[in-house]
């Protein structure tokens, strides 16, 4: 890409799911199995769990119109430029 850009990766999950963060990456938990979700690792780059936040507008799940219910998700974010790979890894 030329220029700088504002890149954003959106993990949404269940609102079953319970997530938690875990060695460079998040735990995520449901029904009694587990996942770790690795994320790009780039050194600028922060990440955050949302849970039915307003603002900004992260972490709901609508299964109908009219109708929502808090779900986590997880948010990386990174200021990026020039040739770059974003590699996330999901290990079960």
């Amino acid at each position: 890409m030329s220029g700088e850009h504002d890149i954003e990766l959106l993990f949404h999950c269940s609102e079953q799911c319970l997530a938690e963060a875990a060695g460079g990456g998040y735990d995520l938990r449901q029904d009694g199995k587990t996942l770790h979700l690795d994320l790009p690792q780039i050194e600028a780059a922060s990440s955050r769990i949302y849970v039915g936040c307003i603002a900004p507008i992260f972490g709901w799940v609508s299964r109908r119109f009219d109708d929502k219910q808090p779900a986590p998700t997880i948010v990386w974010r990174c200021r990026l430029q020039g040739d770059v790979v974003l590699r996330t890894e999901i290990d079960c």
